[in-house]
């Protein structure tokens, strides 16, 4: 596969992950949706959950963008996902060269 057809297959997955979570925010009546929950985590409510997801993927935009240009992404130490750490992030579902199924 070259460099294009991964490209174009990510976007693919991408724009389809995104159509599905939209389907399942939209097949949430509106009134449900503004409904807060009472707990001890962090998120709350769907617009809690929405700005984590948008400002993770803000954060992993800037640190490529900062990688492509020869920098360092600055990261907060240690990144913690799923028992992971960052120099074993690599290893987190065959992203780094594997496949996108």
């Amino acid at each position: 596969m070259t460099g294009a057809e991964g490209k174009e297959r990510l976007i693919l997955k991408s724009e389809e992950a995104f159509q599905t979570l939209m389907n399942l925010i939209t097949s949430i009546p509106p009134r449900k949706r503004k409904e807060s929950i009472i707990t001890d985590e962090r998120d709350k409510n769907f617009r809690d959950v929405l700005m984590h997801l948008y400002e993770w993927h803000s954060m992993l935009e800037r640190w490529y963008r900062e990688g492509m240009d020869g920098d360092e992404p600055s990261m907060p130490a240690p990144i913690q996902m799923a028992g992971y750490r960052c120099p074993e992030s690599k290893d987190l579902g065959g992203l780094s060269g594997g496949s996108l199924e």
